[in-house]
């Protein structure tokens, strides 16, 4: 009987370090408060976490923010999740980190490229569903299904250091043009679209 529980800890004990090896680590500035999917405190606006990435072969460190959701119907029991997923993708030497937003359904994307040493942000853009109003004829319009396309080409950026925060990317907007394109179009073909000065055609 002991040697069998000695046996099942010693299998069970790789799942336990295992487990506290891949829990995330929620901040409060620089404080650490505890961990994603774990216990949360009633409020936090301003709680992180942060995730390694890799980018043209660069290790970077994204910080996205946090929410506190509740578990089922148990208000007393708040627990930190992810407000914001992050994907990188890399293709023709370029580059793309988004994020996307589990609360607004909106996407933010960020593009990169090399330059020797240097990784450049050569524009930013966000895409969220909504509807245009479209018209027909002289006081005849209708609403048609559209994704909201928001972008900002005067980027040209340079990286500095190997931490990137979502919050000084996408928390200020004036500098970003805006316009709504069919659902049809994939957020790049609406941008390849706008650029040709290309019609939409609504349907």
């Amino acid at each position: 009987m002991h040697k069998q529980i000695i046996i099942t800890a010693l299998f069970l004990l790789p799942f336990f370090a295992l487990a506290q090896t891949d829990s995330i680590p929620v901040f409060k500035g620089k404080q650490q408060i505890g961990f994603l999917y774990g216990k949360a405190v009633s409020t936090c606006t301003d709680c992180i976490i942060i995730d390694t990435i890799k980018i043209a072969s660069q290790t970077l460190l994204v910080q996205t923010p946090v929410t506190i959701v509740r578990r089922g119907n148990e208000e007393s029991n708040p627990i930190f999740d992810r407000l914001v997923l992050v994907v990188v993708k890399e293709e023709k030497g370029k580059s793309k980190l988004t994020f996307n937003n589990t609360a607004t359904a909106t996407s933010e994307s960020v593009y990169f490229k090399r330059n020797k040493k240097d990784l450049i942000v050569v524009k930013k853009v966000t895409s969220s569903n909504g509807s245009a109003k479209v018209a027909l004829g002289k006081d005849d319009y209708t609403d048609y299904p559209a994704t909201i396309i928001c972008y900002d080409n005067g980027t040209n950026k340079r990286l500095t250091g190997n931490t990137i925060k979502y919050t000084e990317l996408f928390g200020k907007k004036e500098s970003f043009s805006c316009f709504d394109c069919p659902t049809q179009f994939t957020v790049e073909k609406c941008l390849e679209m706008k650029k040709q000065k290309q019609k939409f055609k609504w349907e």
